[in-house]
Order: structure tokens, then sequence, then C-alpha cells
């Protein structure tokens, strides 16, 4: 199996395969020797294809409108990365940067700026 760089948006490498199980179907399929990863899942290592599944950026954007002032957005998307989680919290305790950090993760959401806790992209607001 080789891992490389992809150029595609919806995953963030190529992994050349053999067989469907080394792209853990039915997250994904090999096709011509790569792993082609359905919508929403992407492939992170070397060992099987298409194990992670990427955050929604509208429910990131939803939550960060209705309360992010509560740091629940960053809460989502720490996958358990506690830098996530520590800002997360001081957004809470700050209510949002006093509003100031609240408007500015809408733009980042809205900008394609945001990333999740493992620095991987959200998925796109039209993801079916």
């Amino acid at each position: 199996m080789i891992l490389k760089k992809s150029e595609t948006k919806n995953s963030s490498y190529k992994l050349i395969c053999s067989n469907d199980k080394t792209c853990n179907l039915p997250n994904g399929y090999c096709l011509l020797n790569e792993c082609i990863c359905s919508k929403g899942w992407i492939t992170t290592d070397l060992s099987t294809g298409c194990t992670y599944q990427q955050k929604l950026k509208l429910t990131a954007f939803l939550l960060s409108f209705f309360v992010g002032f509560f740091g629940v957005d960053w809460f989502y998307l720490s996958v358990s990365n506690p830098a996530y989680i520590i800002a997360g919290i001081i957004k809470l305790i700050t209510l949002g940067g006093f509003g100031i950090w609240w408007i500015v993760d809408w733009i980042r959401l809205l900008a394609d700026a945001f990333l999740d806790g493992n620095g991987f992209p959200l998925l796109d607001w039209n993801y079916n």
C-alpha cells in the first residue's frame, strides 16, 4: 500500500489498493488500484483507506450560530483534541469572547478556514 497526498477536496490522502477491503467498504471502494472514499470519509493513514469521518460544516455553523457563545462549536469540532476543548471552555467563560470570537468563528466557517481537532477539513455544505 502506498499513501500519497491527494489533490481532491474530499480526501486527505490517496491510498493505492488491491481490493475493497483495503478501502474499508462501505466507506470506500477500490477502483483502478486507488481507494475512492464515499462522501464524508477520508483516508488518514497507511493501514486502511476511508476510515475517518469528517465533521459536517453545516452542523458546525448552526452550532456556532445558535449556541456558539457557549463554545459548543469548538466542543463539536474537538474530536477529543485538548486544545479545542480548552478553547471551547474559554469561549464559554467569556461568552464568545464578548461576541467577537463568536463572529470570527462564523467567518472562519464560511471561508473554509476551520479544521476539526485533528486538522482535517470539514465536509462541505452540499454533502448529499
